[in-house]
């Protein structure tokens, strides 16, 4: 019994063993930035292939970092956020494929959320998943560097234990670039604006926010949405960033004259947008301090974020540091404002020790100088803390001050601010739901069949089956135009050759046109047959006239068969016929596949001649009484007249075709008459006419 129970106990053991993944390296996410966004066919193309940073059943966090539309007014609105478009939008999906027909990137398993842009910068951050996890070193993340990183995430389903503290200090958007420009603006007042272009000397760089101000890298003292604002021309102070809290403005510069007093940065804007719409947003840099001596200072980077899914979590007395970075001193220029605390989300159910969240704003920079009184940095913003839970929980300690402004360290300026203010502290939010897509997407597919070979005249069938997630509309198109919406349906298409009908699906997702079609060939047999005959001038009955037909596209396949029967040879498309009277001639060509046009050419036959004398007697001897016309059997007489020779018509009749010198009863003279005869050719129809001269004598 007792070993038994040991036994029991040893895999009991060596099951809970193998659930514990330990973790030593810092850095446990793969990042990808984004380069297009292919929402037909639910993918995104990667830059630098980062793609094979990735594997199929990952799950991933697709994030909008920037995109965000700023008021660009000159005045104090300057860089607020009038839109923030799909800035932090994000969700949670899995990749499906990876190298997806033409993306160069991933696609993915549920039908994408939202439309992301991505001149906005969007990145992919693969999430690892754990059971249970032990991490013995310090987690981080990768510092964003405009196109992807810090961000830290990770899942477990089980606990997740901490044995070193989570640092993120600082990863976050970055502060305003240091740079060194002219004394002045202008020849007095210095610059007075909220944003100019980097060749200027009006001011500092602006800290990086939700807007692109950063990438164009814009100064001047107004807000690049949760970005601190550049200190003005001449040596003010840059602005806090902002995140849960508002980032502090920056001091002034005191010259004590009237020449250059420069104006300092405004503080970053409050992240609001994601606190009430659910949008995963960094805190906002600093913005820098100006400087003309080379002594101003940057503004400070924001921190990073953070998002842990588990079942509970033990920190051990470890904490979580998502702080924003304190600007450096200033001797005698501007200093840069502070960086935003960053944001931590966590999706856990159970809390088991006490845990130490820090989100705090950085400080802005302080001044040293002890001639003049440059602008002190502004306060950065307090961070944001996300938790599922509807109420604060007792063993989580939350840490999201503000930033403080800048001091001086002179004499000369102690205890002045010059306008410069804290950053405003952050806050914690509750009821966290995570965005997760979860409508599996099925590509859009069209599948038309193989097509057809038929004959003309034929109608041959077509039919569709569209498949596929998204609500599409079907068409049949032809040589562009439109044939039909329905999926099935019969066509008999008469031009010879091939004939390609398109089927094809079309939807469009977030504006985007999406459109998927199959060929379906359908050939049609209708050659091209041309009679060449020769000679191509009326024959006489019985010379012989020499057939060739032409056919495009020749094929060793046909089999021929001319009509009347008596063409020979019969079964050749060369033959040779002898008419015995005006008629069509025509070839039938036949395929392989039984598909026959039959072709026809006129071949014009000299009417046999007729006989008639030329003078008649009609004294009453019953010798040679009447004149009429000597028919050839073959024709039929449809009309007979007589003239005088002054084109007077004396005589007609289509019944009786003979006359006997009289008119009206009355004896004609003697003398030369005019007559015209008409016919019918018994087999053909064909119709003649023949007229000549005839004498009367007594």
């Amino acid at each position: 019994m007792r070993i038994l129970i040991l036994l029991c106990l040893i895999v009991l053991i060596g099951t809970v063993n193998a659930q514990l993944t330990i973790v030593n390296t810092p850095v446990i996410n793969a990042y990808a930035a984004v380069t297009g966004v292919d929402f037909c066919n639910n993918a995104m193309a990667l830059a630098n292939n980062a793609e094979s940073n990735f594997s199929i059943g990952d799950k991933v966090l697709i994030v909008q970092m920037k995109a965000a539309e700023l008021f660009t007014t000159q005045n104090s609105a300057f860089g607020s956020v009038a839109d923030y478009r799909s800035a932090g939008s994000y969700e949670f999906n899995e990749v499906k494929s990876i190298n997806f027909g033409s993306i160069s990137g991933l696609q993915f398993e549920n039908t994408l959320l939202h439309a992301y842009d991505v001149s906005g910068k969007i990145q992919i951050i693969r999430i690892p998943q754990y059971q249970d996890v032990r991490f013995d070193a310090t987690l981080t993340a990768i510092p964003w560097d405009g196109a992807i990183g810090g961000i830290l995430a990770f899942e477990a389903s089980g606990n997740v234990e901490l044995q070193a503290d989570i640092f993120l200090d600082g990863i976050g958007f970055r502060g305003g670039e240091f740079s060194n420009d002219a004394n002045c603006y202008a020849t007095s007042g210095g610059f007075q604006g909220y944003s100019c272009v980097n060749a200027d000397n009006c001011g500092a760089f602006k800290g990086e926010g939700l807007g692109l101000a950063y990438d164009n890298q814009l100064k001047g003292r107004g807000r690049n949405a949760m970005g601190g604002g550049g200190g003005n021309d001449h040596n003010a102070g840059g602005g806090g960033g902002a995140n849960g809290g508002h980032g502090g403005r920056g001091g002034d510069n005191d010259l004590n004259t009237q020449f250059c007093d420069g104006q300092g940065g405004f503080g970053g804007e409050r992240n609001s947008m994601g606190l009430s719409n659910n949008r995963f947003l960094m805190g906002g840099g600093g913005g820098a301090g100006d400087s003309n001596n080379g002594t101003g200072t940057a503004g400070a980077r924001a921190g990073g974020s953070l998002f842990i899914k588990a079942s509970s979590l033990s920190s051990n007395g470890f904490q979580i540091n998502a702080n924003g970075l304190d600007a450096d001193l200033a001797s005698v220029d501007g200093a840069g404002g502070g960086g935003a605390g960053g944001t931590v989300i966590l999706e856990v159910n159970t809390f088991m020790d006490a845990l130490t969240v820090n989100v705090t704003g950085g400080n802005g920079g302080d001044i040293s100088d002890n001639t003049n009184c440059p602008g002190v940095g502004g306060g950065g913003g307090g961070g944001t803390l996300w938790i599922q839970q509807t109420a604060a929980i007792p063993n989580i300690t939350f840490n999201a001050n503000g930033g403080l402004k800048g001091e001086y360290t002179s004499n000369l300026c102690s205890g002045l601010d010059l306008f410069a203010e804290d950053g405003d502290a952050g806050e914690i939010v509750f009821d966290y739901l995570p965005v997760i897509a979860s409508e599996e997407f099925i590509a859009t597919e069209v599948s038309a069949g193989t097509g057809a070979i038929i004959c003309v005249g034929e109608a041959t069938p077509l039919t569709a089956l569209v498949t596929g997630s998204a609500a599409s509309n079907f068409s049949w198109n032809l040589n562009g135009d439109l044939v039909s919406t329905q999926n099935d349906l019969d066509v008999s298409p008469t031009t010879a050759g091939l004939n390609e009908y398109i089927a094809q699906a079309e939807w469009q997702v977030f504006g985007q046109q999406c459109l998927v079609e199959e060929i379906v060939s359908i050939i049609v047999r209708n050659p091209d047959i041309t009679i060449v005959a020769s000679p191509t001038s009326p024959v006489e009955v019985g010379d012989p006239v020499f057939l060739n037909a032409v056919i495009a596209p020749a094929s060793q396949n046909y089999t021929y068969a001319w009509n009347p029967n008596y063409v020979m040879p019969n079964d050749d498309r060369n033959a040779v016929v002898e008419p015995l009277e005006s008629a069509n001639f025509c070839i039938t060509v036949t395929d392989e596949i039984a598909c026959a046009k039959t072709e026809c050419v006129f071949i014009p036959v000299i009417l046999p001649p007729t006989g008639a004398p030329d003078a008649f007697s009609p004294n009453g001897d019953n010798v040679n009484d009447v004149f009429k016309i000597l028919t050839e059997p073959i024709l039929e007489q449809t009309a007979f007249k007589i003239y005088n020779r002054w084109g007077d018509l004396l005589y007609e009749s289509d019944i009786v075709f003979e006359w006997n010198g009289t008119v009206d009863g009355v004896e004609q003279n003697p003398d030369v008459y005019i007559w015209v005869a008409e016919y019918t050719h018994r087999n053909t129809g064909e119709h003649s006419r023949q007229e000549g001269y005839v004498t009367l004598i007594k």
